[in-house]
């Protein structure tokens, strides 16, 4: 499976490397109410990567609870917006080929999603240093295999 079809076309948890429980949750409508969560799984810490149409390699990050809000660099605040689409709001994930992402901001790409504490507002952009705490496991909520079988076979010509 080509890698943009596998974050383009599904929805995940993301879990932090560094605090393995930590899953980037959506706390509620407000902008800054947005960071991690260790407890309970919620559809606040479902995340659709939608593809941008015309920027390959590019993704709005979608909260399943509250659809109208994407994940935001915002002057470099790690923010949620529900208004229209801005570039700020557009990442691209880097692949280490250990399963694992850094998630580096498409407007600012300085900017990599960092997890810098243990408390769930520790979460911020900062430039990339390659360590654990920039990276991140995407856990996809279907595994299902899709193939072709066909059963039976019927012609009326």
């Amino acid at each position: 499976m080509e890698e943009d079809d596998f974050l383009g076309h599904n929805q995940f948890l993301i879990y932090n490397k560094s605090y393995h429980r930590a899953r980037v949750a959506q706390w509620g409508p407000g902008h800054t109410v947005v960071g991690t969560y260790e407890h309970g799984l919620n559809p606040d810490q479902l995340w659709t990567l939608e593809a941008h149409p015309y920027r390959p390699g590019t993704y709005y990050v979608v909260n399943e609870r509250n659809p109208q809000h994407r994940l935001a660099n915002h002057k470099h605040n790690f923010i949620v917006y529900n208004g229209p689409h801005f570039n700020d709001q557009l990442f691209r994930f880097v692949s280490n080929d250990d399963g694992y992402y850094s998630i580096q901001s498409a407007h600012y790409p300085e900017d990599w999603l960092t997890k810098h504490g243990v408390e769930n507002s520790q979460v911020s952009f900062r430039e990339f240093d390659g360590g654990d705490d920039q990276l991140w496991r995407l856990v996809p909520r279907f595994q299902a295999r899709l193939y072709d079988r066909e059963v039976f076979h019927f012609d009326n010509r």
